[in-house]
């Protein structure tokens, strides 16, 4: 990791929100244009026939109910800032009633050996060093000294995510939840954190009376506190968070009807900056603590908080957030900043090490139960591992080569990595998987994502030959560098809001709300098959060119979620699969990704022209 250097995150020239009021609003992409990338997008799914009865529909809804609809979306778009950001908040995150974890909460993780931690060093010592550049991270937001976010060229992008990362938790509702954050930049807010440990839930600030945050060495204080006084299990509250939505919404709806004490419990939990959590037994390697950070012990995750973060006794360390709050690339900024914090200091503390005495020691938040409360927790228990172990995580290595050697042949590792991981399932599954991957629209007013289906024609062609007996190496190189550019191509389109997803998404919302019938591109049979409603089978994000990574779980059953790291020279990538398939495995899928890269690499340096 290179030395930390605090300029790359600070600036003292704009304020970090400055300039989310002033930039454009999303663009409407024309519907004709739409359609016409959609029909791109399903024809490597589907055979002629299938495709023509496609067409025909497609073109149907162009000139019909799909004219109507675009035309009240283009009055929707006068209005709002951004057209489909709060559909996508709505419909994407918060009406859905499965449980966060582990179908939507985004799992991070780092094993010992990817923090520089001291032989000798605690797990008091290593939590307390990250609590501390993680609330350092919280006050150069909270003063607007984080700068702002830029594309390459230079573009600003939205910062309103951010709002989002500290004191903010997700609202269970009976029928759809809601986002309530806490966090105020330049103004009063919330400065208490809660520490979790066995199932117990403590509290206690993290500004100091004599400067600002607290120190490590006076974290560390307050963490052993908490570790002490956790002699014994909690009563296990917090895994009624791990239910459903609409189960978890009604228990807590009960739990603060029982009284004041608990109002105010859940109060202090949602609007603390974070949740931290001493996890006192195992000592997972990182791809057990990229499982555990997408189940692991639910007594002591409280699901709905935007971020928080468990170490453990070996000083491996987990994320867990909220993916309604923010997208990954949110928090991966601030785990970026905690590790070069890390490194600067060689995994210990190097700054004041004064304690101030009379810090005020950790208040145990203790629920009161009763004998519904209990029973529902015994239940969940009993279930956890329905929701603990039904997807397989691992975060593996590629270490033939990386960023270096691609862009030394002209072109993207983005685009390479894609088409190896399409070429890897095609020769594992022997069909064209429905991709996604995700593409930033930060660049406008309140922008998120849109979808790059990047299953092209150009890329079907290019697998075909590529696992043809007969292949001709000039041939596959050819086609690897039209199949690449058309991924570059379709990234642009996406990034400038011009793919097809989120406005055929949109369209989709208007007719629900004006109570329309669901037109027949949605139902048609090719909507699914290309990935519509998500069924994507290969669901994937770059998480850019440094090591902090995750990993989600994969949108459908016989599918896989993919999440890589392009380094200079190795690739890590996280892998998700679903237990229940017997169709998929994340090893089988390493392997072939493996095998893909290299022979992606043959292609490219070989002289022979046949394979």
């Amino acid at each position: 990791m290179a030395k930390f250097d605090r300029s790359v995150f600070l600036t003292t020239k704009e304020k970090t929100f400055g300039r989310d009021d002033t930039l454009p609003k999303l663009p409407v992409p024309e519907l004709g244009k739409t359609i016409k990338k959609y029909l791109e997008s399903v024809r490597p799914h589907v055979d002629d026939a299938a495709f023509k009865k496609t067409e025909a529909i497609a073109k149907e809804f162009e000139n019909g109910v799909g004219k109507s609809l675009h035309e009240k979306l283009l009055e929707r778009a006068k209005t709002e800032n951004n057209w489909v950001s709060k559909y996508w908040d709505q419909y994407a995150y918060l009406v859905l009633r499965e449980p966060l974890i582990p179908y939507y909460s985004m799992g991070g993780s780092w094993d010992r050996n990817s923090l520089p931690w001291p032989k000798n060093s605690t797990m008091i010592q290593q939590a307390s060093l990250y609590a501390y550049f993680l609330l350092e991270y919280w006050q150069l937001l909270r003063d607007q000294r984080l700068a702002p976010h830029k594309a390459v060229d230079g573009r600003a992008f939205t910062m309103l995510n951010f709002r989002n990362l500290f004191n903010t938790s997700r609202e269970a509702g009976v029928h759809v939840d809601a986002i309530r954050s806490h966090f105020r930049p330049d103004e009063s807010c919330p400065s208490h954190m809660i520490i979790m440990c066995k199932g117990r839930f403590f509290v206690i600030d993290a500004l100091s009376g004599h400067s600002g945050l607290l120190t490590a060495p006076e974290l560390e204080v307050q963490f052993e506190r908490v570790l002490e006084a956790s002699t014994s299990d909690g009563d296990g509250v917090a895994v009624l968070t791990a239910d459903n939505r609409t189960q978890w919404a009604k228990n807590k709806n009960w739990l603060v009807q029982i009284s004041v004490n608990n109002r105010k419990i859940i109060e202090l939990i949602e609007s603390a900056i974070t949740v931290f959590v001493l996890e006192t037994e195992g000592a997972p390697d990182e791809e057990g603590c990229l499982r555990y950070s997408l189940g692991g012990n639910l007594a002591n995750h409280w699901v709905d908080k935007s971020i928080a973060i468990t170490t453990f006794p070996n000083g491996s360390v987990s994320s867990l957030c909220d993916h309604a709050a923010f997208d990954g690339m949110v928090s991966i900024s601030a785990f970026i900043y905690v590790q070069y914090g890390i490194e600067e200091m060689s995994g210990k503390w190097s700054g004041e090490r004064r304690v101030l005495e009379s810090q005020r020691p950790p208040q145990e938040l203790v629920f009161d139960v009763d004998s519904i409360i209990k029973s529902e927790i015994s239940r969940l228990l009993k279930e956890a591992d329905a929701v603990t172990k039904p997807v397989t995580a691992s975060r593996k290595t590629f270490t033939g080569y990386g960023k270096r050697f691609v862009q030394s042949h002209k072109l993207h590792p983005d685009a390479w990595v894609q088409l190896a991981l399409q070429l890897a399932f095609y020769r594992l599954h022997g069909r064209f998987a429905p991709m996604y991957e995700t593409a930033t629209t930060r660049q406008y007013r309140e922008g998120r994502t849109e979808t790059v289906r990047s299953c092209s024609l150009e890329a079907a062609a290019w697998m075909k030959e590529m696992t043809n007996a007969n292949a001709d190496v000039k041939k596959c190189r050819e086609l690897l560098a039209k199949a690449a550019l058309k991924h570059n191509a379709m990234m642009k389109e996406s990034r400038d809001g011009f793919g097809c997803d989120r406005h055929l998404f949109g369209l989709q919302c208007l007719a629900y709300e004006n109570g329309i019938a669901p037109p027949e591109i949605f139902t048609d049979p090719s909507w699914a098959l290309s990935g519509g409603n998500g069924n994507f089978y290969l669901s994937t994000s770059l998480l850019g060119y440094q090591e902090n990574g995750g990993c989600v779980a994969p949108m459908c059953l016989h599918g896989y979620g993919c999440f890589y790291n392009i380094m200079p020279d190795q690739i890590l990538i996280g892998i998700s699969a679903w237990k229940m398939s017997n169709e998929t495995s994340s090893e089988k899928l390493f392997a072939a990704f493996t095998t893909a890269l290299q022979q992606m690499q043959s292609v490219i340096v070989t002289g022979a022209s046949k394979m």
